[in-house]
């Protein structure tokens, strides 16, 4: 009885292994997916793509009233203007926003 059940550990040990090994190698893979992604970004593409965001989201809290967006976000109204422009967001001033 102890063989079979020695038997049957040292499969089960060997298929936790395998399991971890594998899993390790997902890992390992994904990871240099990752990393090759991060490698393209560049700081300033993030910066821009954050502040974007933000306007956009900034906008439709104060229903796309530009002066209220202005000072919720601590800028100068021309300031967002020129940041409206610059990201093209001025589909996103509309007052209708459900």
């Amino acid at each position: 009885m102890e063989d079979k059940d020695s038997t049957i550990l040292n499969n089960l040990d060997r298929e936790n292994i395998y399991n971890l090994q594998s899993a390790e190698n997902e890992i390992f893979k994904n990871l240099h997916k990752v990393t090759n992604i991060l490698d393209t970004l560049k700081l300033k593409d993030l910066v821009d793509d954050f502040e974007k965001n933000l306007i956009i989201q900034k906008l439709k809290l104060n229903n796309g009233n530009i002066t209220n967006t202005a000072k919720n976000l601590g800028i100068p109204r021309t300031t967002l203007i020129g940041k409206i422009n610059k990201y093209n967001i001025k589909d996103k001033i509309n007052r209708n926003y459900s």
